[in-house]
């Protein structure tokens, strides 16, 4: 057989091994028509018209604006906008959404991806080009006359405007998407980045997945939060200085970062509290309410508790010196129906471990700053919370956590006695949050 198809205006039409794909193009919205046409080369003919449906993309907001000056080299992900200036930039393209502005169309620049060339596909918008991985990632790059330098882990591409066409190397990227096939065709330039350029990040809000960040970072930089919960990541293995500002001092915001507590070092420094671990250095401001230190090996809090410095229950001084493993690691895969097992948090540093798939029957008492529960197999929104009177001592508040696993049948059941203030309402994580006054409980 013989399979013919064509139309598609707005977008590209495939026929591969007898399979039919058709990819909209970016901003493509509203209907469009295919027409597959099959002879079987003895006269036999059939044809079928595809109407389609394309509904209009749905697009993010940014969540921050980074400006980088001349010389900045650094790693950016996320969903947000990139502004250069009129010297040279070298930045890592991680993840997310990112659109570069029109400086950098001038030229000079180095943009890298983490992907062999052909992971991508290409796309004119206007005077630009968008490039989309296989992962998802997607980036925006204004094209001019003079060749950005586009690091392919395969090789380097010049990106310009020559002969009336957008050119990635040697390939014409038109309007449809299609993707890259050009081979590398040029050098990496001789230009030597600025050690001392600051990136300054504007952080702008909005909702998050669970687990994701606002931005992801590498390099210098100086972030300025929102009043909101900033979720910001530090890109891992990459050299970074970054100095938070003080809207993270207010609390409720969160720090994601790759290694375990132990493996970095902490010193106070004025009001704020400097992390180091290797060539990656972060400066926080602290206040009273709190935020969040997401390390491998769990959260703990980073909060002035009217007398020291603490992350966790470790006091943080003037002299440097290295976080410490939680002191106790417990399991809350313990109890029945029957018959609830009693656990202490002695007063910080320790850790509970709870596997979701498995039954908790818990009743924990002096858990304080510094003690968490890391929960594994599920996501903090399918745990219930509410605020109770569960040691019947006349005062609700008392903490109650539960959880039905819909597979294993697995039901857990935990009570954190006379953590909560009585006039505290919980009906969630976020407000469980609120009401204890700190980060007791991470999800992964």
């Amino acid at each position: 057989l013989k399979f013919l198809v064509s139309g598609g205006e707005k977008g590209s039409v495939s026929l591969i091994d007898n399979r039919l794909t058709y990819q909209t193009f970016t901003t493509a919205s509203g209907n469009d028509r295919v027409s597959v046409r099959v002879e079987d080369g003895r006269g036999g003919i059939a044809s079928q018209i595809l109407d389609i449906e394309i509904q209009a993309p749905q697009l993010s907001a940014p969540a921050f604006r980074l400006v980088a000056p001349s010389g900045w080299a650094g790693a950016v992900g996320g969903t947000g906008l990139i502004a250069g200036s009129a010297g040279y930039q070298n930045i890592t393209v991680l993840a997310g959404a990112l659109s570069f502005d029109a400086s950098f169309n001038r030229g000079g620049d180095v943009v890298n991806f983490q992907a062999a060339a052909n992971q991508f596909r290409a796309e004119r918008q206007g005077s630009a080009l968008r490039l989309v991985g296989s992962d998802g990632l997607s980036a925006t790059l204004p094209v001019g006359a003079s060749p950005s330098f586009l690091n392919f882990e395969d090789g380097v591409r010049g990106l310009k405007f020559s002969g009336g066409a957008i050119r990635l190397g040697a390939q014409i990227v038109a309007t449809g998407s299609a993707s890259v096939s050009a081979s590398p065709d040029m050098s990496l330039p001789s230009t030597l980045s600025d050690p001392n350029a600051v990136a300054r990040v504007s952080l702008l809000g909005g909702s998050l997945a669970q687990g994701a960040a606002h931005i992801t970072l590498s390099g210098r930089a100086l972030l300025y939060g929102t009043p909101g919960a900033d979720v910001v990541a530090l890109a891992k293995d990459r050299p970074a200085d970054l100095v938070f500002d003080a809207s993270f001092n207010r609390g409720g915001d969160t720090i994601i970062l790759s290694g375990e507590a132990q493996s970095y070092d902490a010193q106070r420094a004025g009001s704020s509290v400097k992390l180091t671990k290797g060539d990656q250095s972060l400066t926080i401001p602290v206040g009273t309410a709190g935020l969040t230190l997401r390390f491998a090996d769990g959260d703990r809090s980073l909060a002035f508790d009217g007398n020291a410095f603490k992350i966790g229950g470790q006091s943080i001084e003037a002299t440097k010196a290295s976080l410490l493993p939680y002191a106790t690691q417990v399991s809350l895969d313990v109890g029945t129906t029957e018959q609830s097992v009693a656990l202490s948090g002695a007063g910080g540093s320790v850790l509970f471990e709870d596997d979701a798939s498995r039954d908790s029957f818990v009743v924990i008492t002096n858990f304080a700053r510094g003690d968490l529960i890391r929960v594994t197999g599920a996501k903090a929104d399918q745990y219930s919370f509410s605020s109770r009177d569960l040691d019947r001592d006349g005062v609700a508040d008392d903490l109650a956590i539960s959880y039905a696993d819909p597979i294993s049948g697995a039901v857990n059941d935990i009570e954190i006695l006379n953590i909560l203030s009585p006039t505290s309402f919980v009906q969630d994580y976020s407000s469980a949050i609120t009401a204890v006054g700190f980060n007791f409980m991470s999800f992964g």
